[in-house]
């Protein structure tokens, strides 16, 4: 006795199409018909209708989204004062030092005398009040390493101790941290974390997300490098300035800092 899978078995006594061909065959137009799914309550309808669709992260691209379809409604920084800054003026900044403007970017120049600096801010217009979230970015790199204190934060730093508060990033010679002050209204405290494997001597993009009572997320390249949750800047001390950039040499040779967009935007 010859037994025959159940798959190889013909439809009927008078049709020779078996019935694994006939699944093929059916399956096949299933795929043809572009109304598949579609009905109410199956696959594709309840995936349309659906509040959230998961999606691989950066899956959506460019070219599907087409010209003035998104409106302003639509993006983030209109629910936010955003401010972008393209280096191209001094005008509204304080500065002592060397700070020279070339299109583009920021020049800072030490002298040659050690504990000699160069530093620029935003000494008017909007600034970290630590009531309100905010995202802050920048990018810049210094054209030495070695005995060099930089500091490129939001905030204030040294300009009015002991109420000085920031976040941002601090090169200590070679050396990249990330960086908060916080003050208790007698003293400053600076809370740090190294970024290891960070030339300073490259232009890399440095992020802050300030999130008002949880945390400071620190991001570089748009990779996570630190995370602080405690001693977060407090609101009874409200800073002056949306930037602090500042250079010193701690060596008797000029050091420079070469600081590029500026971008700060905070909850309304």
């Amino acid at each position: 006795m010859t037994l025959v899978p159940w798959g190889n078995l013909k439809k009927s006594a008078v049709d020779d199409e078996t019935i694994e061909q006939a699944i093929d065959r059916l399956i096949a137009v299933h795929e043809a018909d572009e109304t598949s799914h579609l009905g109410a309550g199956e696959s594709l309808q309840s995936h349309k209708a659906s509040e959230i669709i998961d999606h691989v992260a950066a899956s959506i691209v460019e070219d599907k989204i087409a010209d003035r379809v998104v409106s302003t409604e639509k993006l983030s920084d209109f629910a936010r004062g955003r401010y972008s800054l393209s280096m191209e003026s001094k005008d509204g900044w304080y500065y002592e030092g060397t700070v020279v403007v070339s299109p583009g970017q920021f020049y800072l120049n030490t002298g040659s005398n050690s504990n000699d600096f160069s530093f620029i801010y935003g000494n008017d217009g909007p600034a970290p009040k630590w009531d309100k979230s905010f995202k802050a970015q920048c990018i810049f790199k210094t054209l030495y390493n070695t005995e060099q204190a930089v500091y490129v934060a939001a905030g204030s730093v040294f300009q009015n101790d002991p109420e000085d508060q920031c976040v941002g990033f601090k090169i200590t010679d070679a050396i990249v941290k990330a960086i908060h002050r916080w003050s208790n209204g007698s003293s400053v405290y600076e809370v740090e974390t190294t970024c290891s494997g960070i030339s300073p001597l490259d232009y890399h993009v440095y992020r802050i997300e300030f999130t008002v009572g949880v945390d400071i997320k620190f991001y570089i390249d748009d990779v996570l490098v630190a995370t602080h949750s405690s001693n977060l800047p407090s609101t009874d001390y409200p800073c002056g300035s949306m930037f602090t950039i500042r250079v010193v040499t701690t060596d008797s040779n000029a050091k420079h800092l070469r600081v590029r967009q500026l971008y700060y935007a905070e909850d309304l």
